[in-house]
């Protein structure tokens, strides 16, 4: 480049009335963006510079409820007050439900301090002034200070567990509910601040593993907004589905989870890693009906299952999902269990293209779980189908899917044996089912009697 300030030096002007010499022409070089002379390394083809920090992790972003200042006198006014000790004591007065919002105000509002935020780089030095020193990683970070509210949470009125559980429960979710509303006044923040905050709202316990219910709401509006980035709503999912899972939501807040996880999921604008937390979590709902009393979980399962202009992760996960929701008698089990095979078939071919592929073992790990209970709690709950066809009315279905298993088992051995994982399939592993897939193929293409039939797109798409 040229002089300071990318300026490059100009001739002097001639005498007036003096006729000027042409300047002496020089062989031409490399040029910058600027057009100027440029003798330095060049930049590779493929370079593509740094994005700029998104609005969600600027400076401007960051809201500070507490400051450092106000963060001192509310500490102090709290240990007079031996908030640690109203905390685990689980006494329910009046007085004691007075320090305990005022201890979820402390706790939650320190989180929207910048001095927690890890890594968060410093403002830019303003013109003239030595470049800032590098950030030092604080002794405490907003991290640390999620995981101990959510310990001191989940462990609170402890004391009185002994003495009266069912008040300590209820001492215990008192304070949880001012925990999360406090949370709820951080989602319009800065990036780290909504991050932590949509976590710990999935990490409170009311009892054992169950988790408190009622941070379903907020989590739910996290994940029905649209401004809220993708990377924020995953931890939402995540802390949905578990809830669902272990958690105690009536039958319209089920519903309600249904439907909001149905809309996400058919966002095919969402990353891909969202669309795949999504399909996790509709697999741990147990009400599956919509208002109308049709399956509408297992259909968007299913046309996720086909669709092979999704990622590979979603799609296996929607698989798995289909084999853990209950099917009620009129669900065409066949159908689901013939698309499962099929996806396995599509998932051998990219793999053949790419067998070292890390996501791959993932994938088959998914479609082998649609078949088979993972653990003990899934053969509790009866996931996989060939659990769900062993009796009962969904029994007829039982030939099918013994042949898609059958069929496909020899793939899963295959990708999870180290011996073989990297090397691609031979066709004696997946001529068998190619064949089984052609003939097999059903005749009704409805997962109910009720639903419209599954067409897969027809875009084309690149190997995963």
């Amino acid at each position: 480049m040229g002089p300071a300030g990318g300026q490059r030096p100009t001739a002097p002007r001639p005498k007036s009335g003096a006729v000027a010499k042409p300047a002496q022409q020089t062989p031409a070089g490399p040029v910058n963006a600027d057009g100027e002379d440029y003798s330095g390394p060049m930049l590779p083809k493929d370079f593509v510079p740094p994005r700029p920090i998104p609005d969600i992790m600027s400076e401007a972003s960051i809201k500070e409820l507490l400051t450092p200042e106000a963060e001192k006198v509310l500490f102090q006014e709290l240990q007079k007050l031996k908030f640690t000790s109203v905390l685990t004591s689980g006494d329910f007065s009046e007085e004691n439900k007075k320090v305990l919002d005022k201890t979820a105000r402390y706790y939650v509002h320190q989180m929207t301090q910048r001095k927690y935020y890890f890594p968060l780089p410093p403002p830019a030095p303003a013109p003239g002034s030595p470049p800032a020193a590098p950030p030092k990683k604080p002794a405490t970070t907003i991290i640390d200070l999620r995981e101990r509210l959510a310990r001191d949470a989940n462990n609170s009125g402890g004391r009185m567990i002994r003495n009266d559980a069912a008040q300590a429960r209820k001492f215990r979710e008192y304070y949880m509910k001012q925990v999360v509303a406090r949370l709820e006044e951080l989602l319009d923040g800065h990036f780290h601040v909504r991050n932590n905050a949509v976590i710990l709202m999935g990490e409170l316990v009311v009892d054992g593993d169950e988790p408190f219910t009622d941070a379903i709401k907020p989590l739910l509006k996290v994940l029905t907004d649209k401004d809220q980035p993708d990377s924020i709503k995953i931890h939402a999912a995540r802390g949905i589905g578990r809830i669902a899972l272990k958690g105690k939501p009536n039958a319209q807040t089920k519903l309600d989870i249904g439907l909001a996880l149905v809309g996400e999921l058919q966002r095919k604008d969402a990353h891909y890693w969202y669309q795949w937390r999504v399909a996790e979590a509709l697999g741990m709902l147990d009400s599956v009906l919509d208002q109308a009393q049709k399956p509408f979980i297992a259909q968007s399962l299913g046309e996720v299952v086909i669709d092979d202009t999704r990622h590979c992760l979603v799609r296996a996960e929607a698989a798995r999902s289909l084999g853990r929701i209950p099917h009620k008698p009129d669900i065409n089990v066949s159908l689901v269990a013939f698309e499962v095979a099929r996806l396995a078939q599509n998932l051998s071919d990219k793999y053949n293209q790419n067998p070292t592929n890390p996501e791959w073992k993932y994938c088959f790990e998914r479609v082998y779980l649609a078949f088979k209970p993972q653990d003990q709690a899934g053969v509790d709950r009866q996931d996989g189908l060939l659990t769900k066809v062993d009796k009962g009315p969904l029994a007829k279905h039982k030939p099918i899917v013994n042949e898609a298993y059958a069929l496909t088992l020899p793939l899963f051995r295959h990708v999870f044996d180290p011996k073989s994982n990297g090397v691609a399939f031979p066709a004696k592993l997946t001529e068998p089912l190619d064949d089984w897939l052609q003939k097999k193929r059903p005749e009704d293409n409805r997962v109910a009697p009720t639903l419209k039939p599954l067409v897969a797109a027809q875009q084309p798409t690149s190997p995963q």
